[in-house]
């Protein structure tokens, strides 16, 4: 069992097809809605499990940011400055 530390569910369930938050929340007190898993996908995100058009879920390292595209957890724009 895998718990999202956003929503609470079992990421390794089936039945979890997505996550409920729906903002990213930038230091410079921003807030941006979060990039889904693009619709086009043929199977569920590698990572987090999530289903094609779904928002991933927290610190999957496949998702993208709001604000500059690259991925979320590596891009730089939550670190604090």
């Amino acid at each position: 069992m895998s718990l999202c530390k956003y929503c609470s569910k079992d990421i390794e369930d089936q039945k979890t097809t997505t996550c409920f938050n729906s903002y990213v929340d930038f230091e410079d007190n921003s807030s941006w809605p979060r990039e889904v898993y693009p619709e086009d996908e043929k199977e569920r995100c590698s990572v987090c499990n999530v289903v094609p058009g779904a928002i991933h879920h927290k610190d999957c390292y496949m998702e993208r940011c709001p604000k500059c595209g690259k991925r979320l957890v590596s891009c730089g724009c939550l670190i604090k400055r």
